[in-house]
């Protein structure tokens, strides 16, 4: 591929090269770093990628660097917190009865441990 088609094809796949990234990290900002980090090294091995299968190899290696990324363990925990957050079930925060039975028994139960306590 010629460094002409490189900016055609950054043009034309870098939207699809965001979503695929997306697709497994679900945040915005990482996706956008992992499609930048695609077309650059798509940049540097442009002898080597023909251009009938440039959007595969975007395909490809947006979504194998999106999960390498999720494997890494300093990233672990910050993904899996946000996995718990999204299947956390908020349900009860619409209900502002059920809101209010739930802070009176953390009430009675700290007031429960506050007794234990002194004895």
């Amino acid at each position: 591929m010629k460094i002409e088609k490189f900016d055609e094809v950054y043009k034309k796949f870098y939207k699809l090269s965001l979503k695929v990234a997306y697709s497994v990290i679900r945040d915005k900002d990482l996706s956008e770093d992992i499609a930048q980090e695609v077309f650059l090294m798509m940049f540097f091995k442009l002898d080597e990628i023909d251009e009938e299968y440039a959007k595969a190899w975007i395909l490809a290696y947006s979504k194998r660097m999106a999960v390498d990324l999720c494997r890494k363990s300093y990233n672990r925990h910050e993904i899996a917190t946000d996995q718990w957050i999204s299947n956390f079930d908020n349900s009860w925060e619409r209900n502002p009865e059920e809101w209010v039975i739930r802070r009176e028994l953390c009430r009675r139960k700290l007031d429960i441990f506050i007794q234990l306590r002194k004895k």
